[in-house]
């Protein structure tokens, strides 16, 4: 992947911007609780309220009541679930701290809610630059490019990036951890944090040994599955009181470019 040109009129931009602390605002994100975490609530919710409703009809035999209970139940049963994943992953308003807003944006990621993780995306970066995906041909993502601009284009670098490459019966589906190795400030209002990102992903059509049972179609995804790991540095900024991803992209070297302009202008 070329390295980032230092001369480029928008990254000395973006550079300048961190430096003076010119950075526009933008809402904090949404909260902790997901909206399928919401669905599922109301899932688990209406079926009771239904049955209860039928069991008051004049001409019911009984029994609906019962049976909205059990259906709710199996809903609420994945509503908590949804609720404890929810509340153990930082959400994109909690980001008081360059680790919450670390995890707060590949916690995003890794439960592929691509605009939860553009909320944590600093405004400099929401700009028309095309940024190209790392190609890893043993997981099968091609090197494609997207704008930032606008939060599709952040989630179809995403999807491309670490979701599913071509569709249901091909590429490979994808998953992403990131693990903080250390953050480093780097100014007043920037630091630098250090990553390991393990990207793992089994071919879609694995998934298929499940009409052999479900114990070959474990078996076919554990043997199938492929793993990537990285080392990378990325950016935050503070504003508002708030860590915002100076670089959203895969890779360091948008990160690295601006941090080495930050420094030799005098920032740290």
């Amino acid at each position: 992947m070329p390295e980032p040109d230092a001369t480029s009129p928008v990254l000395k931009a973006r550079v300048e911007a961190l430096r003076t602390g010119t950075i526009p605002s933008a809402p904090p994100g949404p909260g902790a609780i997901t909206p399928i975490t919401w669905v599922m609530l109301a899932f688990a919710l209406l079926p009771a309220v239904v049955g209860g409703l039928a069991e008051m009809a004049p001409q019911n035999k009984g029994g609906c009541l019962g049976a909205g209970v059990a259906v709710g139940g199996f809903f609420m049963v994945i509503f908590l679930i949804c609720l404890v994943v929810d509340l153990c992953t930082p959400s994109p308003k909690s980001r008081t701290s360059p680790e919450r807003a670390v995890k707060a944006f590949y916690g995003a990621l890794r439960r592929k809610s691509y605009g939860r993780a553009y909320a944590c995306l600093s405004p400099l970066d929401r700009i028309d630059e095309l940024r190209p995906t790392l190609a890893i041909g043993r997981l099968d993502v091609p090197e494609r490019s997207f704008s930032f601009a606008t939060k599709k284009g952040f989630a179809e670098y995403w999807r491309e990036q670490a979701g599913l490459a071509t569709g249901f019966l091909g590429g490979y589906h994808k998953s992403i951890q990131a693990k903080i190795i250390k953050v480093t400030p780097v100014g007043a209002d920037v630091a630098a944090v250090d990553l390991r990102i393990d990207v793992s992903g089994y071919p879609s059509l694995a998934t298929l040994g499940v009409f052999c049972g479900l114990l070959p179609a474990v078996l076919l995804i554990v043997l199938m599955t492929r793993r990537e790991t990285f080392e990378v540095r990325k950016l935050l900024v503070l504003k508002e009181g708030l860590w915002w991803m100076v670089n959203g992209e895969f890779t360091p070297e948008g990160d690295e470019a601006i941090e080495r302009l930050l420094l030799s202008s005098g920032k740290s």
